[in-house]
């Protein structure tokens, strides 16, 4: 490699060497180039020239004085003459030849040699996710010819050495010797008007609001604070398909920057034009969609971006982007002193995998909406701006300390008792010490509007779901290749209006866990230590859980082979193909019925939530080989399970409860199973409504091949809802997207090989670790579905990996969703590490009348596979032998049952 190659990169080699290399500017400037991004031309002057000229011109001594003298305390009494000396020395030093030879040949090579400059400081620290360094080090415009050049780059050199730079290092820890300057080289963009945009508001923290502010000119005049620039805000609302402009307020914008004749800039009042505003509303949401790209792009959609920018008339161009670093938590007021805690609980059941950026770009403000919409029907003044959800190494995690407060201050509900039905691990809020009158009032009325709305939409229920169904199937019925680009965005469209105008889901969603907030506690009066379990018995075998009824249907079809030779024939066959039940013969039961099962259930699939997974009327081999595997399977062994458990829980209720209260008792267990199959239902329509979005995004990823524009239909699933969109529309042409999906995967993969917390607080990430008996031979967790079963563990990683559960087996899974219902024919019990009692495991595990524990802390890690277990689901206690127990016990904190690890 040659010097001038090994000094001055290009923005693909600048990439290629990383931030230590040419520091946080010139990195992003690269990765911008790398990703598409209209970035002006120029080069990186690596930090090993800053070396070599300190070297040159005998600096190190004085650099190591001022590291030992110069502090904070010093620095508050006044400017250290050792600064004040070294930075005179750096701007009169000698540029070292092999510098000075390396700059003037890469920028005539790159035609930029003649061209007025912009020289900026990209010190190794700077633009990171750390620390900004923002306004710390120096910047020179319009620099022209080489003496100029090497001028600038020698006050770049200087400006490390500010009193304001040195105190910024001495606040944040960072040292003298842990920081080199780089030098960006970047040609001059011609600026109709120029300024800097958040893709958040980095002074409340709200993340669906972008903050853009603009004068006319150069944007040395708003990045410096000098002029009253205009100021825009744009809303990106929950499933909104595009932003829309809030807010435009005109500043005064006293002057504006301009280049000077002979190098540099002045500031221009004469032709200021303070009145006008600088961009149009089309030119405002133009720049929003390209923000909110960066956000994707560097950001991954997860850290903020502050971005300077340039408009030349046609085109925005991109001069600096890096993360928003000590972004404010936009929360409550009562939550504002407390600490932010994030947990998996709930999502692991449903959504355990790393998402892809188009998965989440989905599924996040769907999240919102969910919760906006839930308490928002009980007259709750929700606040849209709180974020609920976000990913943690690629892996979905709910704010359930925003959670919980929202939970409390709608209903009265205790965080203690949210946290039962979420389940999960996390610690639990402070309340306030005292509740007044006013919010006690304020909650009774939230709870007797919801019961109201939920009174109406269960009656309107089975109504609603049929109507969903049916518009739903409508587009699913639609042929996509014959649509145009734009009439397929349009059916998503359609499919997220369907999202918007289903209140009733939504609803539908949050209304399982009302029997165990009321029933228990009326039980438990009567019958001191049994109320859960008998409130759980008295839903043990409520029909109509769509969840469950999907697993009975295939232990149907199993037991329908005996009928069908053609199909048992096909079964017994080795090796099995999947793919060939299809070519059994007409007249085939089996076939007729499975055709019938894709039809009510084919929209679903393993991980469902996962956009990425085929669905069953895609790909049944799942379901066949499961049917495969289901002998032993009893559905008549399940239903008599669920009648005994029934009448036991009745005969003591019976006995012991006064007569009064029999009919109520058995209306609330009704209605808790209603809720429980509306719950499920609700779900699935949701699910239905996902089918839609898949068949439309891989119809969008087909085409996209056919025009080279991606390599494979997959990598639609890396790219960003905004990419997604813009690609659609034309507004991107598709520049960089080889480069985004190639880094997106690496990224998805280094995720799928991490392990995955269970709570994150304040940067630090947590493992639940084992609770257990005082005894040393068992493990608590929380009781889910009553009843006792003794059998050995059989642990489960995922329902693929299901053949290995045999009839009689306690299966011991992490979590579930509804592709591992059929597993729980076979189990005799039921542990989980995570689940709450509105979980889907807990609600299957009712319906088939199997005991089952969930939020059994660590026991993946704990039980030995085959491990002879007692399951005691009154109680939730799960029992072991020490000899089969992983003993020790890492410490216990946060209340939550987690240890660190990391």
């Amino acid at each position: 490699m040659s010097t001038q190659d090994r000094l001055v990169l290009n923005w693909q080699n600048a990439y290629a060497a990383g931030p230590q290399i040419v520091g946080g500017k010139a990195w992003n400037l690269g990765r911008l180039a790398r990703y598409g991004f209209t970035v002006p031309p120029g080069v990186a002057l690596i930090a090993v020239a800053y070396e070599d000229f300190i070297e040159q011109n005998n600096l190190r001594d004085l650099i190591k004085r001022i590291a030992t003298v110069v502090s904070l305390e010093s620095l508050a009494s006044g400017a250290p003459e050792a600064l004040h000396l070294l930075r005179e020395q750096i701007v009169t030093g000698t540029m070292p030849p092999a510098v000075v030879e390396a700059v003037t040949e890469t920028l005539r090579e790159a035609g930029l040699l003649e061209c007025p400059l912009a020289v900026r400081s990209s010190a190794t620290c700077e633009d990171s996710a750390e620390a900004s360094f923002a306004g710390i080090h120096d910047s020179f415009l319009n620099v022209c010819g080489v003496p100029g050049i090497m001028a600038a780059i020698q006050k770049c050199y200087a400006s490390l050495w500010s009193e304001r730079a040195v105190a910024y290092r001495r606040k944040l820890g960072i040292s003298d010797f842990g920081v080199a300057p780089a030098v960006v080289l970047m040609a001059m963009a011609p600026a109709l008007s120029a300024g800097v945009a958040f893709s958040c508001d980095p002074r409340s923290g709200q993340e669906e609001r972008m903050v853009i502010s603009a004068n006319f000119g150069l944007g040395e005049s708003v990045v410096s604070g000098a002029v009253d620039p205009d100021e825009y805000l744009v809303l990106f609302d929950h499933l909104a398909p595009h932003p829309r402009l809030a807010e435009a307020h005109l500043g005064r914008k006293e002057f504006r920057t301009i280049t000077a004749a002979t190098g540099g800039t002045v500031q221009d009042r004469a032709t200021a034009k303070s009145s006008e505003q600088v961009l149009t509303e089309q030119e405002i949401l133009r720049l929003a969609a390209l923000v909110q790209m960066v956000f994707c792009a560097l950001g991954n959609g997860e850290t903020h971006q502050d971005i300077e920018w340039v408009y030349d008339g046609e085109l925005f161009l991109l001069v600096q982007a890096r993360p928003v670093t000590a972004l404010p938590h936009y929360t409550y007021p009562h939550l504002r002193s407390q600490p932010v805690f994030w947990s998996n609980a709930n999502l692991r059941d449903a959504a355990p995998m790393v998402q892809t950026p188009l998965n989440w770009s989905i599924s996040k403000p769907l999240i919102d909406h969910i919760f906006i919409t839930q308490y928002g029907s009980a007259g709750y003044q929700v606040d849209r701006s709180a974020t609920r959800s976000r990913l943690f190494n690629g892996r979905a995690y709910f704010n359930l300390a925003q959670l919980q407060w929202e939970c409390y201050d709608t209903y009265g509900i205790s965080p203690a008792r949210y946290n039962t039905m979420m389940g999960g691990h996390q610690p639990e809020i402070r309340l306030p010490e005292q509740t007044p009158f006013t919010s006690r009032a304020r909650r009774i009325g939230h709870n007797l509007r919801l019961m109201r709305t939920l009174s109406r939409l269960k009656k309107q229920a089975a109504q609603t779901f049929s109507t969903l169904v049916e518009q739903i199937d409508a587009l699913r019925r639609r042929d996509l290749a014959p649509l145009s680009n734009n009439s397929l965005i349009g059916i998503l469209d359609e499919a997220i209006q369907l999202i918007c105008q289903a209140e009733p889901l939504m609803v539908l969603l949050s209304s399982g866990g009302a029997v165990f907030m009321t029933l228990p506690p009326l039980l438990e009066r009567y019958v001191p230590g049994q109320g859960l379990a008998l409130t759980m018995a008295l839903l043990s075998g409520q029909e109509g859980i769509t969840s469950a009824d999907h697993g009975t249907r295939l232990a149907e079809l199993a037991a329908l082979l005996e009928q069908d030779p053609a199909a048992a024939a096909y079964f017994a066959a080795e090796p099995f193909s999947p793919d060939n039940w299809t070519q059994l013969p007409d007249d085939s039961p089996f076939r007729a019925a499975f055709q019938r099962f894709l039809d009510d259930y084919g929209h679903r699939c393993v991980y469902e939530l996962d956009y990425r997974n085929p669905r069953w009327h895609e790909d049944p081999s799942y379901l066949l080989h499961t049917i495969r595997s289901m002998r032993g399977a009893s559905v008549q062994e399940s239903r008599e399970r669920q009648q005994n458990r029934q009448a036991e829980a009745c005969q003591t209720i019976r006995a012991r409860v006064p007569r009064l209260l029999h009919g109520m008792i058995r209306r609330m267990a009704t209605q808790g199973g209603i809720d429980a199959a509306n719950r499920e239902m609700s779900k699935s329509v949701l699910v239905r409504i996902g089918d839609i979005h898949r068949r439309v995004i891989l119809e969008i990823g087909r085409r996209l091949v056919e025009r080279s524009i991606i390599n494979d239909c997959d990598d639609i699933f890396f790219l960003f809802w905004p990419e997604f969109q813009a690609l659609m529309s034309g507004a991107w042409d598709g520049a960089g997207i080889t480069a985004r999906v190639e880094d997106r995967k690496g990224h998805y993969a280094a995720c799928e090989a991490m392990p995955a917390p269970d709570l994150i607080q304040e940067g630090h990430s947590y493992n639940a670790q084992p609770f257990p008996e005082s005894n040393g031979t068992g493990l608590s967790g929380l009781a889910v579905s009553s009843g006792h079963a003794r059998g050995p563990a059989r642990l489960i990683t995922h329902p693929m990996d299901g053949g290995r559960l045999q009839p009689g087996d306690i299966l011991v899974a992490p979590s579930t969703d509804p592709a591992w219902t059929p597993l729980f024919l076979r189990a005799a019990a039921l542990v989980t590490e995570t689940g709450g009692f509105i979980s889907h495991g807990a609600i299957v595990a009712r319906e088939y009348g199997i005991p089952a524990v969930g939020n059994v802390r660590g026991v993946m890690n704990t039980l030995e596979d085959g491990a002879q277990i007692m399951v005691d689901g009154d109680n939730g206690k799960v029992w072991i032998t020490k000899t089969d127990f992983q003993g020790g016990y890492d410490h216990v904190t946060h209340n939550s049952g987690c240890s660190h690890t990391n």
